[in-house]
């Protein structure tokens, strides 16, 4: 049986952290309620940051007292929190206001946290001419799991509605597919909802051996309450999971373990930001999730 060994070294922690970056009223606060609930169910804090984009080479100063930027972003901020609460009123929650490059502000930060939550709408504003997605950026750097969330305006139907999707193709490595599967169990588990995996054809092993089958089994007895299908991956993917994945709950995918290897893949990455209608949570075998059933050592150390 595969049984990997989880290790975050260089974090120190009093507990559980949900990030979630906060940008402005236009881009709704979808992102700050799901990372509230999110954070609640697994009994963790949750951090609200927002980063003002700032050359560190200007002259403009942000910082407390300035009357545009900072109290702006102040104003926001608060009323984030206060959205947070009044989805989940014990929760507690911590905000900070940072000047800088958004993406990397936010990847520094994502290291001490859990989870990182991203609304879908998240881009940087251009300091030099260039322009290239905060979403791209923050899952390329990030060392732990990376939540985009953004609503669809009516609902849809799907054959994987109201379920944890969880994608584990073939050429995943036994720690990649293990983090895909420990978190959309977990995921599935906090909600009391079904997981759908999206697999290759039954035969076909990673590179290492290991069969999805093999890393399904501890995961089926540790989540016994939680319901599971499987469905192939067949045909072109990009439509399969758009039509997989409408209505989903979550739609776990894993992404290349290293930060190098995510920066190459980012137009990978942003063509599955098109495709797949609904939350997203990228993770690479380097994450585990937050929460484990207490019986079980599946998915990783809490």
């Amino acid at each position: 049986m595969y049984d990997p060994k989880v290790s975050r070294s260089g974090v120190r922690r009093t507990g559980p952290v949900v990030l979630a970056a906060v940008g402005s009223l236009a881009d709704g606060l979808d992102a700050v309620a799901w990372a509230a609930a999110e954070a609640s169910a697994r009994h963790a804090s949750l951090h609200l940051l927002h980063v003002i984009p700032f050359d560190p080479f200007g002259l403009e100063y942000v910082g407390p007292g300035d009357g545009g930027p900072y109290d702006a972003a102040r104003l926001f901020v608060d009323q984030a929190a206060e959205h947070a609460r009044r989805v989940a009123p014990h929760l507690s929650i911590a905000t900070r206001i940072s000047a800088g490059d958004p993406a990397r502000t936010i990847a520094l930060e994502g290291d001490k946290a859990d989870l990182v939550v991203l609304g879908r709408e998240a881009n940087c504003r251009p300091l030099h001419g260039w322009s290239r997605s905060l979403i791209l950026q923050v899952t390329a750097r990030s060392r732990g799991p990376v939540a985009v969330i953004g609503f669809a305006v009516r609902p849809l139907s799907g054959c994987a509605a109201g379920r944890v999707v969880a994608v584990a193709p073939s050429y995943l490595t036994p720690t990649a597919a293990w983090a895909v599967l420990g978190t959309a169990f977990n995921a599935a588990h906090q909600r009391g909802i079904g997981v759908t995996v999206l697999a290759d054809v039954t035969g076909k092993n990673s590179p290492s051996g290991t069969s999805l089958d093999e890393l399904l089994a501890p995961h089926l007895q540790a989540f016994a309450d939680v319901d599971v299908r499987r469905e192939p991956l067949t045909g072109p993917r990009g439509s399969l999971l758009t039509h997989t994945s409408r209505a989903a709950a979550l739609v776990v995918l894993p992404v290349p373990e290293t930060r190098v290897a995510r920066w190459r893949s980012r137009s990978a990455i942003r063509r599955l930001l098109e495709t797949v209608p609904a939350p997203i949570t990228f993770v690479h075998a380097r994450s585990g999730p937050l929460l484990v059933r207490r019986a079980s050592s599946v998915g990783g150390a809490r």
